[in-house]
């Protein structure tokens, strides 16, 4: 039963795993068509929602932030909150 909903959502995890695990050399561009294609069109996902996740999403891979500022801009973000983001120092991850 549950590799059913699996399969039902599958483009949805596919998603967050990509926006989650996005590599500062990838392609901005195809995150925001995934964005735009299954989060946004299918999904229903508002920008203020995508906004949250984003943020989490920078707190635990501050490496691709620069890409992750990219995607929030693509969207139409309010991104003033950014610069008030608290990021853990590499010394002090577990």
């Amino acid at each position: 039963m549950s590799s059913d909903y699996k399969k039902q959502y599958a483009d949805f995890i596919e998603a967050f795993e990509k926006l989650f695990r996005l590599e500062s050399n990838e392609s901005v561009e195809e995150m925001c068509n995934i964005i735009t294609n299954v989060l946004f069109s299918k999904y229903k996902l508002s920008i203020k929602q995508l906004t949250k996740i984003i943020i989490m999403a920078i707190q635990y891979n501050y490496a691709s932030g620069e890409n992750y500022i990219r995607i929030l801009k693509h969207i139409g973000s309010n991104i003033k909150r950014i610069s008030e983001l608290i990021i853990p120092r590499e010394d002090s991850i577990e």
